[in-house]
């Protein structure tokens, strides 16, 4: 990991490992919140749209609906940090 300029990774353990080891890392939410995860780090940037529909504990679920356009607008946010 600590080869590449930046990782893509869906919410998993390889998203954690990357995180650890302070790579820049795109991670893609579909379900659940990345507050839950957020390492508060220039090197980490989520893709995540909520589901205003679904709530819990004051969070919202996501959706599986990210557009491509909103994908490369991320990506482009993490690369430039």
């Amino acid at each position: 990991m600590q080869l590449v300029r930046f990782f893509i990774t869906p919410d998993t353990g390889l998203l954690h490992m990357a995180i650890a080891l302070d790579v820049k890392t795109l991670a893609i939410f579909t379900y659940t919140n990345p507050k839950l995860v957020d390492p508060q780090t220039d090197n980490f940037v989520a893709c995540f749209q909520p589901d205003f529909s679904k709530v819990q504990d004051s969070l919202y679920f996501g959706t599986k609906e990210l557009d491509v356009g909103y994908l490369c607008g991320r990506a482009d946010k993490l690369l430039n940090s």
